[in-house]
C-alpha cells in the first residue's frame, strides 16, 4: 500500500531552456521568455506557492556580450517583479557558475538595491521589501550617528577597517556606515543605534 505525505510546495523552478532565457538580445525572443515566466508565475500563484526560482540566462554567456546581456535580464526581472507583486509571489535569482548571468550579485544587487525594493523608514528602524532574494546586500547609511545594528534582532559585529568588512558586519567612515547582510527573508527589519 503506497503512502503519502502531504507536505505544502514552497517554490517553483521556471523553466531554463534556450527559448525561455531572459536575458535574449533578439526583444520579441525576450519577450516571449519573460511571458513564459509569468506563467510559471500564474502557477505558483494558482497552487499557493510564494516563491519562483530563475535563471537570469540559459547558459553561458561571452565576455562582449555580458554586458548587453545582463540589461536585457534587468529589462526582464522589472517585468516579472511587477507581475510577482501582483500575484503576491516572490523571485529569487538563482546563482550560477561565474560565466553564466546571475553568478554572484550582478543581477541581483542591482534589481533589489537599486530599482524594486520597497524602503521604509521610522526613527531608528529601516524595513526592507525585498522582491528578489539576495544574499550579501550592502547599504549605506549617511547622516546618522551609528553605535550598533541589528538585522532582523541579530546584531552586526562591527569591523575596524575596510579590509575587515563583509558579510555580518558594519564599517563606520567619517561620512558614512555600511552594513553587509544575507538577509533570510524577503521581509528585513533594521535597527540602527
Amino acid at each position: 500500500m503506497k503512502k503519502t505525505i502531504e507536505r505544502p510546495l514552497s517554490s517553483l523552478h521556471a523553466s531554463y531552456r534556450p527559448e525561455r532565457d531572459i536575458s535574449l538580445l533578439e526583444e520579441d525572443r525576450r519577450q516571449r521568455a519573460v511571458n513564459h515566466t509569468i506563467k510559471a508565475l500564474d502557477l505558483a500563484c494558482d497552487l499557493g506557492i510564494s516563491l519562483v526560482i530563475l535563471h537570469c540566462s540559459e547558459s553561458p554567456i561571452q565576455p562582449g556580450d555580458r554586458p548587453k546581456r545582463l540589461d536585457q535580464a534587468r529589462r526582464s526581472l522589472a517585468a516579472l517583479v511587477s507581475e510577482a507583486r501582483h500575484r503576491q509571489v516572490h523571485l529569487a535569482v538563482e546563482f550560477l557558475p561565474p560565466e553564466w548571468l546571475g553568478a554572484g550579485s550582478e543581477i541581483s544587487d542591482y534589481t533589489c538595491t537599486r530599482e524594486m525594493a520597497e524602503i521604509s523608514v521610522s526613527k531608528s528602524t529601516i524595513t526592507l521589501d525585498l522582491p528578489v532574494r539576495n544574499p550579501e546586500l550592502t547599504l549605506r547609511l549617511t547622516g546618522i550617528l551609528v553605535n550598533q545594528i541589528t538585522i532582523d534582532g541579530q546584531p552586526l559585529r562591527e569591523a575596524k577597517t575596510r579590509r575587515g568588512f563583509k558579510s555580518g558586519t558594519f564599517y563606520r567612515s567619517e561620512i558614512e556606515t555600511l552594513l553587509a547582510f544575507n538577509p533570510q527573508d524577503n521581509k528585513v527589519r533594521i535597527e540602527v543605534n
